[in-house]
């Protein structure tokens, strides 16, 4: 994990330096490294207002990643609380990253599009996504994202289970791969693949509470 404290006053310090010298887009970048930073330490809907703002103001003077990055830390946001109207902000990263080869925030998108796709039950959808960004973040050597779309894998092999009794054996593989690529033990994702690997005989075939607290 990030020291998060430590990122959030180096980028506020950055946002000063920025607006003293009338750098707007350094200053924006670094808004939104404060913003990345504060989600970070504390996931929560809170922020999508500032998010939503920072957004406006990133178009009037666009650069492509940080425009994707803000994109997805709203898309974050929204699937906190279950909203999948964060569809919009992925497919819109899709486009930017397409359009101006930024290949290693696409896999990303993806497992959040996968997200999307759970939320609406649509697991062949689901598993569509979550394949596309495990190609994408093995090829791209991005081992949490990878993490992050096994972990996906699992939870559709787990809905996709004949019986509801015990969590598919596909499912636990999936996770248990998922938290040997996570890297770091401490990591978000690598927590809460060991909470649906000790959970599972209680969780079976209902995955619903993970959809918010534990993604």
């Amino acid at each position: 994990e990030g020291d998060w404290d430590a990122a959030h006053a180096l980028f506020t310090q950055a946002v000063g330096v920025a607006q003293s010298f009338g750098h707007a887009p350094l200053a924006a970048y670094s808004r939104l490294g404060v913003l990345t930073s504060e989600f970070s330490a504390n996931p929560s809907p809170s922020l999508i207002e500032p998010l939503e703002a920072m957004l406006s103001t990133l178009r009037e003077q666009p650069r492509a990643h940080v425009l994707a990055g803000c994109l997805g830390l709203l898309a974050d946001a929204r699937l906190e609380i279950g909203d999948p109207t964060a569809e919009a902000e992925l497919r819109e990263i899709l486009a930017i990253s397409r359009e101006h080869s930024l290949a290693q925030m696409i896999p990303e998108a993806e497992v959040g599009l996968g997200r999307v796709a759970l939320l609406r039950g649509d697991l062949a959808s689901a598993g569509d996504h979550f394949a596309s960004a495990l190609i994408g973040s093995r090829r791209e050597s991005l081992a949490l994202v990878e993490a992050m779309a096994l972990r996906g894998q699992g939870d559709v092999a787990l809905l996709e289970a004949t019986t509801t009794a015990q969590p598919s054996a596909r499912a636990r593989a999936l996770w248990q791969q998922g938290l040997e690529a996570a890297v770091s033990p401490r990591s978000v994702v690598a927590a809460t693949l060991r909470a649906r690997l000790e959970a599972s005989d209680a969780v079976g075939g209902k995955l619903a509470t993970y959809e918010r607290d534990g993604y």
